[in-house]
């Protein structure tokens, strides 16, 4: 299953509108630090994002991105929610869901 078919297979649940696009992520925890990833869809709860697979559920995440086709860049808090099984890019890294606890824009 690709990544956007295992995100498209929990539409139902969705509670805001997102945007389907790959753009580059910063991304921050404690344990792994700063670095670079891919993110495959944002919304104004969430976003999906490739992290290591051990990343444990609950793990506090900072995101930095800019929403393709805007200029405003946005720095979103929130909680690692689940990681998609069947999405596995390689073996380092998985598509994650995290859920935004609070979004700010400069």
């Amino acid at each position: 299953m690709s990544i956007k078919a295992a995100a498209t297979s929990t539409n139902n649940r969705r509670r805001a509108s997102r945007i389907e696009q790959d753009f580059s992520v910063s991304v921050s925890t404690a344990s792994l630090g700063e670095h670079i990833s891919t993110a495959h869809n944002v919304s104004a709860g969430g976003i999906l994002v490739d992290l290591p697979p051990n990343l444990p559920v609950g793990t506090e995440v900072t995101v930095k991105f800019t929403v393709p086709r805007t200029k405003s860049t946005f720095v979103a808090t929130g909680a690692v929610k689940h990681h998609l099984g069947g999405a596995r890019l390689a073996a380092n890294v998985t598509a994650t869901a995290v859920e935004f606890d609070d979004v700010a824009c400069d």
